[in-house]
């Protein structure tokens, strides 16, 4: 009778190959994707699917602009793409789910972050996705950019309170975001406020005190309506 022994051996040596493969296989990853729905009305539902050709999966729970994360309202949903093949990601609106008003293929880079933002209103949505890979700020830093989500305020200036008008951002029109800029981290020195000024007539429509948290770059998202419901407030994404 035939001996199964070497097969079986051979077997085993494979799949132990195989784990070990598994284990250093540094293809193989996930890069974090961030939708935030900035769109100021309480009919802003967003429905998002997302996958590739082996898996899919939905948001069952419409994103909406009052989303929160069990502490603060922030419109934001978090989820992860496959690294490894390009991933397709669409985002509707709730009443319209036949049309995705956002469709791409998206193929990534280990390190790489996907964002979002969502506003507009549902009869005509807009959108900014800001795909980068930013370096992770060191000596007790953190980097900080400011995006401009409020569709009734097509430029806006940031400064730091006390310092003159645009010190930070000279410009910033609607639907783009500044370059990342670095703040210091260290201990004594991790509180700012932020004014965020309508160009257009000089006017501080929101002070927002921040403080930062070192090694970590975060997107400042003004959002909301400016005398209007609802309010401008401030998400902040971290990445």
């Amino acid at each position: 009778m035939r001996s199964f022994a070497p097969i079986a051996c051979l077997l085993v040596m494979t799949l132990l190959a195989g784990c070990y493969k598994d284990k250093t296989d540094t293809t193989t990853y996930t890069v974090p994707f961030t939708v935030l729905n900035a769109m100021a009305t309480s009919f802003s539902d967003l429905l998002v699917v997302a996958g590739d050709n082996r898996t899919s999966f939905n948001r069952k729970q419409p994103v909406h602009f009052f989303s929160d994360d069990g502490y603060n309202i922030t419109g934001l949903w978090y989820f992860g793409i496959s690294g490894k093949k390009p991933a397709l990601v669409q985002v509707y609106y709730r009443n319209d789910s036949t049309k995705p008003f956002f469709s791409q293929t998206i193929s990534s880079v280990p390190g790489q972050r996907h964002n979002l933002m969502v506003t507009g209103t549902p009869e005509m949505p807009g959108y900014l996705y800001l795909h980068d890979q930013p370096q992770r700020p060191a000596d007790s830093s953190t980097g900080i950019r400011f995006v401009n989500l409020v569709r009734n305020l097509p430029a806006i200036s940031v400064n730091i309170s006390g310092q003159p008008v645009g010190s930070e951002v000279a410009d910033l029109p609607y639907l783009q975001a500044s370059p990342f800029k670095l703040y210091n981290a260290r201990t004594g020195q991790r509180s700012y406020v932020f004014e965020m000024v309508d160009k257009s007539t000089g006017e501080i429509v929101l002070s927002y005190p921040f403080t930062v948290v070192p090694f970590t770059n975060t997107n400042i998202c003004l959002r909301g309506l400016k005398n209007d419901w609802p309010e401008l407030q401030v998400t902040t994404v971290y990445q």
